[in-house]
């Protein structure tokens, strides 16, 4: 969640910026892409916050690896995807 607001409604809205997962890349997913891991994106829009299911939490890599606890929403990303 990079942003949020209501719109002229009153309804919330959240800003959110996109990650992929390395299969969904034009590489594909390499063998030394780890299980956990995502790619950045700059695109970020806007979306009802109606629409969310869930949420997950990207690390830098670093912090993921300090984790003590490790969950199915932790995720890591080290590089950026345009």
């Amino acid at each position: 969640v990079v942003d949020h607001r209501k719109d002229k409604l009153g309804n919330k809205q959240l800003k959110l910026q996109w990650y992929y997962r390395p299969e969904d890349s034009r590489a594909g997913r390499q063998a030394w892409h780890g299980e956990k891991e995502l790619f950045a994106s700059h695109v970020c829009d806007w979306n009802s916050m109606a629409c969310v299911e869930s949420t997950c939490n990207v690390h830098t890599l670093e912090e993921y690896e300090d984790l003590d606890y490790v969950d199915d929403m932790d995720f890591y990303n080290r590089f950026n995807y345009d």
